[in-house]
């Protein structure tokens, strides 16, 4: 019973180690034929290779690069009968220069690429830090520095022209009596609490010249002329003024001037309050001409 039962385990021991034997054999050969597959697919594969190698070799043949290189390849090897060529042409000859004509007729131009090839093949030839910077430099923008200077502004010069009318000692001009002379001689009351001698006696038109208190802050309060009074009062008009003619402003103050001064028994003042002289009346005309 004992032998029987080695027997059995050698048995199965052997059926174990043939199945693995056959199992080995089937995979390698499995192997083996999925090799000589993949084998005959790369043959396959170089076949189709070749012939579209050999497809391009026909095509390159017509190139007139490839031209060129087959007539030095004949004029050598056929140096000998270089008189017969030189005669009679053959037809192979005739055909590759035809077809070089065709070539070259049904290549299209591009300027712009052969200009693009250029500096790509001189940026290449660059070192390469250079070649680095070229294109930082191709890539920014180009700044313009353009420097600002500060223009101070041109202011014009004015010229004040002023006479001032001022009660004799110990009197005053009183603001009744004022305000009766300013409306009847065509002032209005306006701008900066003063009163204003326009084109039309209406009030309207240009400023021609005004009329302020001689003393400090030298406004006028028009609600309370009555309780008003003041040494003196102060006529002026500034030069230039592109809006009116400064001759014409000019003579009607210095009428008004005058009407003041001998209606109100006043003494005419020049600027720094002193007697207004014939030397300085001229002197205000010459300054006139100037605008004139």
């Amino acid at each position: 019973m004992q032998h029987f039962q080695s027997i059995l385990i050698v048995i199965g021991i052997l059926a174990i180690a043939g199945v693995l034997i056959h199992g080995f054999l089937l995979n390698r050969k499995n192997k083996q034929a999925l090799k000589a597959e993949q084998q005959a697919q790369l043959d396959e594969l170089e076949a189709l290779a070749l012939e579209e190698a050999g497809e391009e070799e026909v095509i390159t043949v017509q190139s007139p690069v490839t031209n060129k290189l087959n007539r030095d390849f004949d004029s050598v090897a056929f140096s000998s009968d270089e008189n017969d060529h030189r005669a009679e042409p053959d037809a192979h000859q005739f055909n590759v220069k035809k077809a070089d004509e065709l070539t070259n007729s049904a290549q299209p131009s591009h300027p712009e690429v052969k200009s693009e090839r250029v500096v790509l093949s001189t940026l290449d030839d660059l070192p390469i830090q250079q070649h680095i910077d070229m294109i930082d430099s191709l890539d920014e923008p180009e700044t313009i520095n353009v420097e600002t200077k500060k223009v101070k502004p041109i202011t014009e010069e004015t010229d004040l022209f002023i006479f001032n009318v001022a009660a004799k000692s110990g009197e005053r001009l009183g603001g009744h009596e004022l305000l009766q002379f300013f409306l009847t001689s065509g002032f209005r009351y306006g701008e900066m609490n003063i009163f204003h001698r326009h084109e039309h006696s209406d009030g309207t038109g240009e400023i021609l010249f005004s009329i302020a208190n001689m003393m400090a802050p030298g406004t006028f309060d028009i609600d309370c002329m009555e309780q008003f009074n003041s040494q003196g009062i102060s006529f002026f008009f500034t030069a230039p003024n592109k809006n009116i003619s400064v001759n014409k402003s000019f003579d009607m103050m210095l009428r008004a001037v005058e009407q003041v001064a001998e209606e109100f028994d006043c003494e005419v003042l020049n600027e720094k309050r002193e007697k207004f002289t014939a030397e300085q009346f001229m002197e205000y005309r010459a300054r006139l001409e100037k605008y004139t």
